[in-house]
């Protein structure tokens, strides 16, 4: 998380562009699984412009989790 002086400028997204680059140059194929709180549409926006999808919502106790995906290509490798 960025501090909240320096969000909106992009940082965040290339900082996770460049890790997700530097993971699939060392790793290669896979995927990277993460979550949010469903409701955070910002969040989920964020993730999806990095190249993430949607796998879908989960309930947990009483609110609902957004579970995201990135699969890495393999062609950086």
């Amino acid at each position: 998380m960025l501090e909240p002086a320096y969000q909106g400028q992009g940082l965040g997204l290339g900082f996770l562009k460049e890790a997700l680059r530097q993971l699939e140059m060392g790793e290669g194929k896979g995927t990277v699984v993460l979550d949010c709180w469903a409701g955070n549409e910002k969040l989920r926006t964020f993730y999806e412009k990095a190249g993430f999808r949607l796998l879908g919502k989960f309930p947990e106790r009483d609110y609902e989790i957004a579970v995201l995906v990135y699969e890495m290509s393999g062609n950086h490798k």
